[in-house]
């Protein structure tokens, strides 16, 4: 179980981030718990700023969401396509939380790796 105060370093945290949060960290010493957090911390995104950065599309800065997000094809693709006219830009509005759930996924294995060099 993850210490209330590394939690807290956690804006917005929802059950299913925590959860996979506690999952991987089972692996790793507790006295590296905080070194994890602290990196990761700055490598997460919030569900809600990847939905505002895709309401963007409907500006006219359509895939902003997914250069942050690190799918910089992507993020080319739509930006090139007007977010394939509108609707791959409300599909990934719809499924905003997903999407930073998969970016939020990689950066714990990336963490990991930074970790274990």
């Amino acid at each position: 179980m993850l210490s209330p105060n590394l939690l807290s370093s956690l804006p917005r945290l929802d059950l299913e981030e925590q959860t996979r949060l506690e999952t991987t960290l089972a692996n790793v010493p507790a006295d590296r718990h905080a070194q994890f957090i602290s990196i990761y911390a700055n490598r997460r995104k919030d569900p809600q700023t990847v939905l505002l950065l895709s309401l963007l599309g409907f500006l006219g800065f359509a895939g902003v969401h997914r250069f942050v997000t690190g799918d910089v094809v992507l993020g080319i693709v739509y930006f090139l396509t007007g977010g394939f006219c509108g609707i791959a830009t409300i599909v990934d509005a719809i499924l905003h939380k997903k999407i930073a759930n998969n970016h939020n996924q990689r950066m714990m294995n990336e963490t990991l790796v930074i970790m274990n060099r």
